[in-house]
């Protein structure tokens, strides 16, 4: 336990509460040297109050900035952790969490280092004059008379003397709403919402906390807010590409200004991806295809205990089987759908637009959807959740009134969705025998 190394940290910014909390708790387990953590992700979540996912979440972001070095890696048994040092010299490189008279010390060196900026309020120390000097130089006595600098005038009866200073606060603020004018390219609060609703809707799922990000956001230029919703697609593609499999809190993306690491330069000039609404066409379309091509080679083993279950066959056995076919072989599918329950869209690739066109809306109390849902079920795929959704769009048969059952019109719908992804190169196949 470091008195020390806590310090430095209290003194330091990390971007948010949680954070800051989190590294507090592994400088007290350090020694003087930020050397030596080992405490296991159970217990820092205790400490602080926070589930065990932010802590990791936490831990990640700190390594990525090179402010946590993971010196061993644990997990060999149920007492062995992981250990950690902290890297003091990038610790004490982060900004000082100053209050009070150090706030304002600090922000007096800075004023002095900016060159020859005096304050309104300072004497003798320029000739800039500010809208509200004739307020400042009125010295009013404890009777209530005031006196001015400018003779032996009587100042106007307390009335008079806030319609003054009224008005000249009012010029005061024309004058700064027509350099405000002049300027003419500060963002309207309206756009530097839309802004960052754009890059939340399009950056990585489940990966920070959005209110985090909206807090840094707001202390942004509008020419850093500019850059970064210009460049953050191209960033991400980067991570991404780079192998990476940590994804980013879009919080640490707009504090560290990663978008800086994009070099400048014009935009992709053909669009590659739409980001297609939730439970919409486009949307239902790539999630169908996905399914279509059958589960993911990377789907890990049931247990022992679901294997056994399943090892007993008949319907129980079989239930089971599809059900951990559902939970783990189409992670892409499962992303979808959390992100749809939170309103969020999905990248989907330029070329699926006509076979959108193919959709047509359905109620989700309907016996269609409960038979598309039957059909989900049948091949082991995830159940479309779309609780609060009145209406979503799903493929319909070219021939819709030859159908007059809706396990047939479903049955229908999908094999002509599966013909046309094969037309465009697209190799699909069911799963059904997968799932037996």
């Amino acid at each position: 336990m470091s008195n020390k190394c806590e310090a430095i940290v209290w003194e330091r910014k990390f971007g948010s509460m949680t954070r800051k909390l989190i590294a507090v708790r592994l400088a007290d387990h350090a020694d003087d040297e930020g050397r030596g953590i080992w405490p296991s992700i159970e217990r820092i979540a205790v400490q602080c109050d926070v589930s065990s996912r932010t802590v990791k979440r936490t831990l990640h972001e700190l390594q990525e900035e090179g402010i946590l070095v993971l010196v061993k890696r644990g997990g060999d048994g149920p007492r062995d952790t992981s250990r950690y040092d902290l890297d003091m010299a990038k610790v004490e490189a982060l900004p000082l969490a100053l209050y009070g008279e150090k706030r304002r010390i600090s922000d007096a060196e800075q004023g002095e280092n900016k060159g020859d900026t005096v304050s309104p309020l300072a004497e003798n120390k320029g000739d800039r004059e500010s809208p509200l000097d004739e307020i400042r130089v009125t010295l009013t006595t404890a009777k209530g008379d005031s006196v001015s600098n400018k003779g032996d005038t009587v100042s106007p009866k307390p009335s008079e003397n806030y319609k003054i200073n009224h008005q000249l606060r009012e010029s005061a603020r024309e004058t700064d709403l027509e350099e405000d004018q002049i300027e003419g390219d500060a963002l309207s609060l309206k756009k530097r919402t839309d802004m960052f609703t754009r890059i939340l809707q399009g950056w990585f799922p489940a990966s920070g906390s959005p209110k985090e990000a909206q807090a840094v956001w707001e202390h942004l230029s509008d020419a850093d807010c500019m850059a970064a919703a210009d460049k953050f697609e191209r960033w991400k593609a980067e991570w991404v590409g780079s192998g990476h499999k940590y994804k980013v809190a879009l919080s640490t993306f707009l504090r560290d200004r990663r978008w800086t690491e994009v070099p400048d330069g014009p935009a992709e000039p053909a669009k590659s991806h739409h980001n297609a609404k939730p439970f919409g066409k486009l949307w239902n379309v790539w999630r169908l295809r996905v399914l279509l091509r059958g589960p993911s080679s990377r789907m890990s083993a049931p247990s022992s205990y679901i294997q056994g279950l399943i090892d007993k066959g008949g319907a129980e056995g079989r239930r089971w089987r599809l059900r951990h076919l559902a939970l783990n072989g189409y992670p892409d599918v499962n992303t979808m759908l959390a992100e749809a329950t939170e309103r969020r869209g999905h990248a989907v690739p330029v070329g699926f637009e006509p076979l959108a066109e193919r959709c047509c809306q359905c109620s989700t109390q309907s016996d269609l959807f409960a038979a598309w849902q039957a059909e989900h079920e049948k091949r082991g795929w995830p159940l479309i959740e779309a609780k609060g959704v009145e209406w979503i769009w799903l493929p319909v048969p070219a021939q819709p009134d030859d159908y007059t059952e809706p396990a047939a019109f479903v049955a229908a719908a999908l094999e002509e969705l599966e013909t046309a992804l094969k037309a465009l190169g697209e190799e699909g196949h069911h799963n059904d025998e997968r799932a037996a």
